[in-house]
């Protein structure tokens, strides 16, 4: 096999089926298809998926780990939920963190972080899928996280947003919070091409005040539907 080159290979490595069954559970939360307090079978997902339930136990336990899923003793698995009391919390926390990411962002100056956040909320503007939509707003929101060299504030930060994700679908799911978001980043954009670090700030914490007042109506929807 010495005529092979690494270099020119095409070759990809196919998932585990640990990794394959995460990746689509992820997927079936984000797109609101297992919404909160939806009981996880491992059986009923094991035949879905056409795995043996090792793997299902696995990636239960990863999606518990992410704040995704919790666990009962004696009941099994469900699809997180959260009450305004965590809402709030969440997104103070997120706004101490994520000030302090975006300052570090901004000092750094990234050469190409403008086109990149524009690229992307135009991604969200053309979406038609709710799971590429929530990609790329979370993809967005990480272009000032992420250049900031703080790998640790960033995966606070990921596990952060991952407790919010089974409403943020739902709540994108509507026209009104689609166009509100696109023009509230437009918004961020202008103000880190200007170099308006306090104006930034600004607009990130009006943004997520909105999106907090979304989610918490998604909650109490959720809460108070029939058979609830």
């Amino acid at each position: 096999m010495d005529n092979i080159s690494p270099g020119n290979s095409t070759y990809h490595r196919p998932p585990t089926a640990l990794q394959a069954v995460v990746a689509e559970l992820r997927r079936l939360i984000v797109q609101g298809v297992l919404p909160p307090s939806t009981h996880l079978s491992q059986v009923e997902i094991a035949e879905h998926l056409g795995v043996s339930r090792v793997p299902i136990r696995e990636a239960m336990r990863i999606l518990e780990g992410e704040g995704r899923i919790r666990y009962e003793p004696h009941r099994g698995y469900f699809v997180a939920e959260i009450d305004f009391d965590k809402i709030d919390e969440i997104y103070r926390i997120r706004e101490l963190l994520e000030t302090e990411a975006a300052v570090e962002t901004l000092a750094l100056a990234p050469p190409d972080l403008v086109d990149r956040m524009r690229e992307l909320n135009e991604s969200m503007r053309a979406a038609e899928d709710s799971t590429v939509l929530t990609v790329a707003n979370r993809s967005f929101h990480f272009q000032l996280i992420q250049p900031s060299n703080m790998p640790t504030l960033t995966k606070m930060l990921d596990d952060l947003w991952n407790t919010t994700d089974p409403y943020r679908s739902v709540y994108f799911a509507e026209s009104e919070n689609r166009k509100a978001a696109y023009d509230e980043h437009n918004a961020i954009i202008d103000a880190v091409e200007a170099g308006t670090v306090d104006e930034v700030l600004r607009l990130l914490n009006s943004h997520r005040m909105s999106a907090i007042e979304g989610l918490k109506t998604l909650v109490k929807q959720h809460t108070n539907a029939p058979g609830r």
